[in-house]
């Protein structure tokens, strides 16, 4: 996993919600519309949900974007036909 930036004590590790520790959060060092929260499969794979995990305090996310590479050069936004944002 890798991110954009990270606040001190929620690295991008912590993006990924596991049952034992579920206080665990990234959060963005910086409050602008330029950060990002990368989830590396290592090979292609059909992914049918995504889960999100709110804080509440030190998180800035409004609206997010998902998008998807199969070789991390070109991204394509995931989305519906009236909006690419979630």
């Amino acid at each position: 996993m890798n991110a954009s930036s990270s606040l001190s004590g929620y690295p991008a590790k912590d993006g990924l919600i596991i049952e034992d520790d579920v206080s665990a959060a990234w959060c963005a060092a910086e409050e602008n519309e330029e950060q990002w929260l990368e989830v590396d499969l290592q090979e292609d794979k059909n992914v049918m949900a995504v889960a999100l995990q709110g804080r509440y305090h030190n998180s800035w996310v409004k609206t997010f974007y998902i998008q998807y590479s199969s070789d991390g050069n070109t991204w394509y936004c995931y989305g519906s036909a009236i909006s690419d944002k979630v």
